[in-house]
């Protein structure tokens, strides 16, 4: 097993190589060198068909890594490992689910309908005069 400042070193030596292998390791660096707390995750790897993503939590507690995981630097993998691993496995734990990005957009559809409807049921303020705050004009 390979000190910190070891795996630090070769975490950042081979984040940018091309092969499954070395992205899974470069995973397993990352999670050892940012102290990842791991706990509920089933399993972890490198998933080349996510060309346009950074990574991606499943409800089963898997986490798949996405090429643009190692297209920064070593702190922003382990950021997005941090995230998937601590906050959406722990949503799946906890809740069963997170929002998908169709439900996010469905509730603020709701959001924005009802307000609309809250809007044009009631009836506008009342207008002031800017000059005399006191003085209501007429509607």
């Amino acid at each position: 097993m390979l000190t910190d400042a070891e795996a630090a070193a070769e975490l950042a030596r081979i984040l940018k190589l091309a092969t499954k292998k070395d992205k899974d390791r470069a995973i397993e660096l990352a999670i050892q060198v940012y102290k990842i707390d791991m706990t509920g995750v089933t399993s972890i790897e490198f998933e080349g068909r996510l060309e346009d993503e950074r990574g991606k939590a499943t409800p089963d507690e898997q986490i798949g890594i996405g090429w643009l995981a190692f297209s920064d630097s070593p702190g922003l993998l382990g950021a997005l490992i941090a995230h998937e691993a601590e906050v959406h496995i722990r949503q799946f734990k906890e809740n069963g689910a997170y929002p998908t990005q169709r439900a996010r957009r469905t509730t603020k559809l709701r959001r924005t309908s009802l307000t609309s409807i809250l809007l044009r049921d009631s009836p506008p303020p009342p207008m002031r005069d800017l000059a005399n705050p006191s003085l209501e004009l007429g509607r």
